[in-house]
């Protein structure tokens, strides 16, 4: 049985530390131990193919669902740079709130995850 204590204690440890640090942490580990490496990619291929078409669509529907007009009409208009039409602007407004979900897509790409690509892609169609 594991000790309580040793776990909360690490547990508070871990809560501390910023993301990057657990990164190069959980890097050393898989470098020191074939054993450990195997079970971190075990670990991180379940919680990376856990895709919800639906989380995605409604996280997608409910950001593009406030935007708001006075934020297109801040973006549009003359600039130093010239003149920004407000379709532009609402283009631009759109364009960032996709993109989280478009590197996501991307990263899953990358790990050859083509199922998991193929339901985030589905979710994000399914949101817009």
């Amino acid at each position: 049985m594991v000790n309580k204590k040793i776990t909360s204690r690490i547990r508070k440890k871990l809560d501390a530390i910023a993301p990057e640090d657990a990164i190069h942490i959980l890097k050393n580990l898989a470098e020191e131990d074939i054993k450990t490496a195997e079970k971190i990619e075990q670990l991180l291929t379940e919680y990376l193919s856990d895709v919800s078409i639906d989380e995605i669509a409604e996280d997608i529907y409910s950001e593009l669902s406030f935007i708001d007009i006075e934020e297109v009409w801040d973006r549009s208009g003359n600039t130093a740079y010239g003149y920004t039409e407000p379709s532009e602007a609402a283009w631009e407004i759109f364009e960032e709130i996709l993109e989280p979900f478009v590197q996501k897509l991307k990263r899953y790409q990358e790990l050859s995850m083509t199922n998991e690509a193929k339901y985030c892609c589905m979710g994000i169609l399914k949101g817009i």
